[in-house]
């Protein structure tokens, strides 16, 4: 029997009811994910660079996906989406990218499929489909 490896996935939000309500659902996860969260862009950026800390790669692994908010405080999801694609370490800059958004803003939307994310979902997540998403869309595959 073959050992599935896990997938880590980093979980860019800032609304604490929806990180509470992703934890849960990643832990009933149908495959083996390890989520971790941060709450704006610019805790992104610095967990993706390895700064401050998150300078531990053994705690702090890059993630094999990114889950991204539009909306957030500070640095939002779209200004840490084209800082990864544009500015990041050359080897981060095609890493997938799902945007849970509650912004159906179209020049939002927009904008992100232009900088190349896989997939964007639509709050409230239809948790129901949601796996099978992100299979589909092959990001956590």
């Amino acid at each position: 029997m073959t050992q599935t490896v896990a997938k880590d996935v980093l979980l860019v939000e800032d609304d604490p009811i929806a990180i509470t309500i992703t934890e849960r659902k990643f832990q009933a996860a149908p495959s083996r994910t390890r989520l971790r969260v941060v709450t704006d862009g610019r805790e992104a950026r610095h967990y993706m660079t390895g700064t401050d800390q998150y300078a531990d790669r053994t705690t702090y692994p890059l993630p094999d996906l990114i889950l991204l908010d539009i909306r957030m405080p500070r640095f939002t999801g779209l200004q840490f989406l084209r800082w990864l694609r544009e500015k990041a370490p050359e080897q981060m800059r095609a890493m997938p990218v799902v945007i849970v958004s509650a912004s159906g803003l179209a020049a939002d939307l927009n904008w992100a499929r232009a900088l190349g994310v896989q997939l964007i979902l639509l709050k409230p997540i239809r948790w129901s489909t949601f796996w099978q998403q992100l299979e589909t869309a092959g990001v956590l595959g």
